[in-house]
This record gives C-alpha cells, sequence and structure tokens, in this order.
C-alpha cells in the first residue's frame, strides 16, 4: 500500500512499480494497470481521500519461472486493494 497525491492516476504509479509499465493494459475506469509480472490498483480508502490523497496496492511476480496470467494479475491486484480498503487503516 502507498500514498499518493489525490490527483495520481494509475500510469504515475506504474511507472515506479516493479514489474508494470504505465503502457500495459489498463481498464476502462482507469483504475488498475496490469501485465503477467505485476499490477497497481487504486484502493477505496476514505481516510486518505479525506485528506486529498490517494491510496494504491501493487502486485508482482518475484520468480522468474512463475507462469501468471494478466487476467489473474488482475484479479489479485483488485482483492489485495479491496482487503486494504476494508482494513483499519483506511476505516470510515
Amino acid at each position: 500500500m502507498e500514498r499518493w497525491e489525490g490527483d495520481t492516476t494509475a500510469e504515475q504509479v506504474a511507472q515506479s512499480a516493479l514489474s508494470v509499465a504505465p503502457s500495459d493494459t489498463k481498464t476502462r475506469d482507469g483504475l488498475y494497470i496490469y501485465s503477467s509480472t505485476g499490477a497497481v490498483g487504486r484502493v477505496d480508502c476514505p481516510v486518505t481521500e479525506a485528506r486529498q490523497e490517494s491510496t494504491w496496492a501493487s502486485v508482482r511476480v518475484s520468480r522468474t519461472d512463475a507462469d501468471a496470467d494478466a487476467d489473474d494479475m488482475l484479479k489479485l491486484v483488485k482483492e489485495y486493494a479491496k482487503a486494504v480498503g476494508e482494513s483499519s487503516d483506511c476505516a470510515r
């Protein structure tokens, strides 16, 4: 979980994330960027949004012999972002 300025885009987060690039596949809503090696996604976090910040989750494959699928990475980052949003760090 990382905190950024409120108007930060998924492309900006992907620039500094490991194993995902700003040019990788982006969801229609612009909240997630993903590939077969990594993903970033915006977290629904009322605590940081109230401070005009945004919260982002990122995941990556760290084993070179791993056989991940891009759709699986999207599912993983969505579930992780949801869990972070429901955590005490983002409690309403």
